[in-house]
């Protein structure tokens, strides 16, 4: 980490996991070729923690003080004014945003040079009470096989939490709305077909023992934490993403984390064919 300056570089960040700030800076910097292209310049949200792991959190987006050191973009917003969103545009901007106590890094679902047209689909597969991870795992599959009938490759990945993430790379031509409606009639499909196990509604009191097809996520301005990003969590657990063969294998969310990502990243990567998927969907509306 000679390239970067830390302060503090052996403050603990994740007491209960003992890793320090400098650690997790090395292991963003180690494998910078592998995490890279999955945040490079798409517009950010990151959760900081100043205090580390288990103190206040918050989230944010604008660079605010941070504006000398980070790159950024200027973005119109709902309201019509312009506000600069922060990027990563190479390894320097991941690590200084480390320095500032980000513990989890969440992207947009587009690039800085297009940014109305969206490069992917995401559906979080989030479960409520009582849920195992089995079902979660069935719900991916189902969600595989209907994406499949409409001759769309998918990919799938722990959240670093409880649940999976499916995505749909796109190629570059289709709008937020379209998007959007693409994805809530994939949701809404899998709940007509199995009421009794998915709702795609965000509200609490419908979420026990079913599993919530999040389509939110394709919003203009939504964000999803991003592969190899870290969760602010006690195991300083990691999302990572999976074959769809191993899927079977995994029995949590967080399975990955600092302690055993090394042996993980010395795999082939299966997301290999990620970027290189050109695909389109049809229009719902």
């Amino acid at each position: 980490m000679k390239e970067f300056e830390l302060s503090h570089p052996d403050k603990i960040i994740y007491p209960k996991a003992k890793v320090s700030k400098l650690e997790l800076a090395e292991y963003y910097h180690r494998h910078i070729d592998r995490i890279l292209p999955h945040l490079i310049n798409r517009p950010l949200a990151i959760l900081r923690c100043p205090q580390g792991q288990g103190h206040p959190c918050f989230y944010q987006k604008h660079p605010d003080t941070l504006s000398k050191t980070i790159s950024n973009i200027e973005i119109k917003e709902k309201n019509g004014q312009r506000q600069p969103y922060m990027l990563i545009k190479n390894e320097e901007d991941l690590i200084h945003l480390v320095q500032f106590g980000a513990l989890e890094f969440h992207t947009w679902g587009s690039t800085a040079d297009k940014l109305e047209k969206p490069d992917r689909i995401v559906f979080d597969l989030d479960p409520g009470p009582q849920v195992e991870f089995t079902a979660i795992i069935e719900a991916a599959k189902v969600l595989k096989a209907g994406l499949e009938e409409l001759n769309l490759q998918s990919f799938v990945k722990t959240s670093g939490k409880k649940g999976l993430h499916v995505f749909v790379p796109l190629k570059r031509v289709h709008d937020w709305e379209s998007v959007k409606a693409f994805s809530k009639n994939m949701a809404d499909k899998m709940v007509e077909i199995a009421p009794d196990k998915y709702v795609s509604t965000i509200s609490k009191a419908k979420r026990e023992g079913k599993i919530l097809i999040d389509y939110l996520r394709n919003e203009r301005g939504a964000t999803c934490v991003a592969a190899y990003s870290t969760r602010a969590t006690d195991t300083a657990s990691i999302s990572v993403p999976l074959s769809w063969d191993e899927l079977d294998s995994i029995n949590a969310g967080n399975v990955f984390d600092l302690a055993n990502i090394e042996q993980r990243l010395n795999k082939n990567d299966p997301w290999a064919d990620y970027f290189s998927i050109k695909q389109t969907i049809k229009s719902f509306h």
